[in-house]
């Protein structure tokens, strides 16, 4: 493994902990794994602004890796995990088995995309260049 593929690793899992952080104020979440949840420690705009640093943080050090490719894809997986996001807070108002199906089978649909169709960007993933 590359140095710049563990630092996009743990750029991922930066990102991920900011949209958990996230996900526990829109689900009204007061545990996770056990534990109390940010908004239940912290409130919900502690949790909403530690989630945007995380983010800004993970997405700086994103650009510092220098290859475009990767940012973009990142970048788009960001707005899908959104989006679905979205869907289920709209769809759940309608029927909640109904719309967590639709949207785990939206969800899993653009995973599949992204690692089905989009070879270029998983390519760059592999082979992630050097930093300036």
């Amino acid at each position: 493994m590359l140095p710049t593929q563990l630092r996009l690793a743990q750029i991922v899992e930066r990102m991920h902990t900011a949209s958990l952080l996230h996900d526990d104020v829109i689900d009204a979440s007061a545990l996770r794994r056990g534990a109390p949840t940010a908004p239940a420690s912290f409130g919900n705009r502690l949790s909403i602004l530690g989630g945007n640093f995380v983010l800004g943080r993970a997405s700086a050090a994103l650009s510092r890796l220098g290859d475009s490719e990767v940012t973009e894809l990142i970048a788009n997986v960001l707005s899908n995990l959104v989006e679905g996001e979205i869907l289920q807070m709209r769809e759940l108002k309608l029927d909640a088995d109904v719309a967590t199906t639709s949207w785990r089978r939206r969800y899993w649909k653009g995973v599949h995309k992204v690692l089905a169709d989009e070879p270029v960007e998983m390519h760059g993933i592999s082979t992630c260049k050097k930093p300036a």
